[in-house]
């Protein structure tokens, strides 16, 4: 029996999704307990073969590899964008400038109306749950006054 055409490009869209060419880490550090940090350690030591594109405020290179200071200096095409820009889904990455005394959950929640966001992925407990519990965090701030639709990973 053979495959329609729309079952093999099915097959090759999930498989860009799942053996992208590239990847952009967005608040890449060098400093080992970052979750940052914790992603690329295993992308190599997974053997990830395609190429890392590593955003950090603070690094200029890590583990050898180079980094940009903003989304805005990323190469074109990285892959997990364009997947989705082919499904009708516009996906970017952003940056949005801390503004003293906003917290950064109102600052992200206000950075999503401001462009009609209609979903925001994120994750979750970046911190200690005591430290989010005592100090409050961006994960109880979207929590407790999420306006669309959240999907979180811890």
């Amino acid at each position: 029996m053979s495959k329609s055409l729309s079952d093999t490009a099915g097959v090759l869209s999930v498989e860009r999704v799942l053996k992208p060419r590239s990847i952009a880490i967005v608040g890449a550090s060098a400093d080992p307990r970052a979750f940052g940090n914790f992603v690329l350690q295993n992308l190599e030591r997974f053997g990830y073969a395609g190429a890392i594109h590593l955003v950090s405020r603070s690094s200029q290179e890590i583990n050898g590899r180079p980094c940009v200071s903003s989304v805005d200096a990323l190469p074109a095409g990285i892959d997990l964008a364009a997947y989705l820009e082919r499904h009708g889904i516009r996906a970017s990455f952003s940056a949005t400038p801390h503004v003293p005394g906003v917290k950064t959950g109102a600052a992200l929640l206000n950075r999503l109306f401001d462009v009609h966001a209609d979903l925001l992925v994120m994750g979750a407990y970046g911190h200690a749950r005591l430290q989010e519990l005592v100090l409050g965090g961006a994960t109880r701030a979207i929590l407790s006054t999420m306006t669309l639709p959240v999907l979180m990973s811890h």
